[in-house]
């Protein structure tokens, strides 16, 4: 391969291969235009929502459903101990997994 005169000694060319070297992939991202970009967008919202707060809703909702079915047994005058303790100790679950997720994400 000819070097041009004006190309330093040491200098090395970014297209040259070394030995053993192989070119992998190579791509090229034409421009993106508007109609382009507000659609990306519009796609990278909608994935945000299914996937990070679709599912924050639907823990929470089970979640609370749970604690509320607990209160009502703790409140119900007619069920028995061992069904009062069976919601207590749903509700001292959730309320660990509640503490230890707002802890988890607060040290992120």
């Amino acid at each position: 391969m000819a070097r041009p005169a004006n190309r330093a000694k040491n200098q090395v060319d970014p297209f040259s291969l070394y030995k053993g070297m192989v070119i992998d992939e190579v791509r090229l991202k034409p421009p993106e235009d508007d109609a382009e970009k507000s659609h990306r967008l519009w796609k990278d919202r909608w994935s945000f929502i299914i996937k990070e707060l679709l599912v924050y809703i639907i823990a929470s909702l089970i979640v609370i459903g749970a604690a509320l079915y607990s209160f009502w047994v703790l409140a119900h005058p007619g069920l028995s101990d061992h069904e009062r303790q069976g919601a207590v100790s749903i509700l001292a679950s959730l309320g660990t997994a509640v503490a230890g997720f707002m802890f988890g994400k607060g040290t992120k």
